[in-house]
This record gives structure tokens, sequence and C-alpha cells, in this order.
């Protein structure tokens, strides 16, 4: 029964990856698509720190996040697109760590 399952859930994601093609945002051309993320990313907030101490030693891990990253949630074609757009990157948040901070600087292409 678990491996009907498994076939059953591949097959699902499977239409749903061809329902989302046909969508209207999903037939927008990528260089659309990657404006309208990047547009997205710059007018979420990022983390608000204490201006007395900009860069804590252990700040709070509830003001540590991209808020835009949401987007990549959706599917499978709009996590790729924002992945690859660099100008979602350009941002580099340092309190997330060494190894995110090192992601990000090289998903930004700089």
């Amino acid at each position: 029964i678990d491996d009907e399952l498994a076939v059953l859930h591949l097959t699902m994601c499977s239409m749903r990856t061809r329902r989302n093609r046909v969508s209207l945002i999903g037939r927008f051309p990528l260089e659309i698509l990657c404006r309208i993320f990047s547009f997205h990313a710059i007018n979420q907030p990022h983390p608000v720190y204490n201006k007395v101490d900009p860069f804590p030693a252990d700040p709070p891990r509830t003001q540590i996040k991209l808020c835009w990253i949401t987007i990549t949630h959706v599917c499978s074609h709009r996590r790729q697109v924002a992945l690859s757009e660099p100008n979602m990157w350009r941002t580099i948040i340092f309190h997330l760590g060494t190894e995110w901070a090192e992601e990000m600087l090289a998903r930004s292409k700089s």
C-alpha cells in the first residue's frame, strides 16, 4: 500500500506541475517573473536589529528571516527562478551564519 501511495504522490506532484505551467503566472516570460520577484524582495522588510548593537553575538532568531523567501515555497518553477535571480540575493544577511552568507554571495553573483 505504501508503494502505491508513493506512486500516487509522485503522480499528483507531476499533475500539479503541469497545472502550474498552464496558469497565467506560469506562462509569464522569465524576465517578467524575475522582475516581479525582485520588486517583491525589495519591498519586503529586512531584519531589524538594535541600533546600539547592530551585530549582536546571539541575535534573536525570530528577527532573522528573509520575508520574501516564501515565494520559493509555492512551486518548483518559482523556486528555480528565485534561486537563480541574482537581484534576489543582493542583500547579504550575515546573522544567518557564515554558510548562508556565502550562499547568498554566490547566488548574488557578486
